[in-house]
């Protein structure tokens, strides 16, 4: 399974880091409906599912990344 974060949305295709800086464009098609920028996905080698758990996860480390940085 690969796991990929979902960088920003370019027309009908997702931008997706897939590890280390490395991109990849994903036809918006094939992702789920309700998918944020910001999503955690994981590929099966068939279908693309958010994994709300990593989802949140790394949104409360930015969260506190954020408020270390700014003390908000």
């Amino acid at each position: 399974m690969e796991r990929v974060i979902v960088d920003r949305f370019e027309g009908s295709f997702a931008v997706v880091e897939v590890g280390l800086g490395l991109m990849r464009n994903v036809p918006r098609a094939q992702l789920p409906t309700t998918t944020h920028e910001g999503d955690v996905l994981v590929f099966d080698g068939r279908i693309y599912r958010r994994d709300p758990g990593a989802t949140g996860e790394r949104a409360n480390r930015l969260r506190g990344r954020v408020h270390r940085l700014f003390g908000n």
